[in-house]
């Protein structure tokens, strides 16, 4: 191609821009500043429910519930993360996946698991697994903390007490603590007796903490 050939098409081109619609052309550059996405998959919700079994807190059951939306196709594994005193996988179940490995990483006991098919972008799926803690709650202050990994639209924090052993006092925080100061949690009864400590957020900061402590 000639220099004067370049030229005719450049400004054949520019003439092309300046009559076209406005919409397409923000379709196009909507188009050339497409990104993959920064996550794979994000939580649509997050639940984590801590029922302690016994009033010296020799034995828990810890189920966490998590319905997740992947943004591209992937392997379709997710990470289920351990982490305390005493025997915090005692004993473990999933469904919706399968458990495939453990690993640790520095303190944290980390659970992959694997989706039964590879998922594909914009779908679904929801994953609960149950573990049973053993010797993890025998203090006088404990707390139960999810970190977050992912983005994640909204989280629940659920504590059921031995009706033998209410909790005392109680509080919700994060770290970093910037965006959740600390405040107090009250506590409710359930018809059977219990005592329930309950938080629920909406589009917690990813790569947080959210704690909730207690004394019982």
């Amino acid at each position: 191609m000639t220099i004067s050939q370049f030229v005719a098409a450049l400004a054949a081109l520019l003439k092309l821009i300046a009559q076209a619609d406005p919409r397409w052309l923000r379709g196009l550059v909507t188009s050339l500043s497409w990104r993959r996405p920064s996550h794979s998959y994000e939580n649509i919700r997050l639940s984590f429910e801590l029922d302690i079994l016994d009033p010296a807190g020799h034995r828990a059951r810890l189920t966490r519930e998590q319905h997740v939306r992947f943004n591209t196709s992937e392997a379709g594994v997710l990470r289920d993360l351990a982490w305390g005193d005493g025997e915090p996988i005692a004993g473990y179940r999933a469904s919706g996946a399968n458990a495939v490995t453990r690993r640790r990483e520095g303190s944290v006991r980390v659970v992959w698991l694997a989706l039964p098919e590879r998922p594909v972008a914009g779908q679904r799926a929801k994953v609960r697994s149950t573990r049973t803690v053993v010797d993890g709650l025998r203090r006088h202050n404990e707390f139960l903390e999810a970190r977050l990994e992912r983005p994640t639209k909204r989280l629940t924090l659920l504590v059921v007490f031995p009706k033998q052993r209410p909790p005392l006092s109680a509080r919700i925080d994060a770290v970093p603590s910037a965006d959740q100061p600390a405040r107090p949690v009250v506590a409710r009864l359930r018809t059977d007796g219990r005592a329930v400590l309950r938080w629920s957020g909406r589009d917690p900061k990813p790569h947080a903490a959210y704690r909730i402590s207690w004394t019982w």
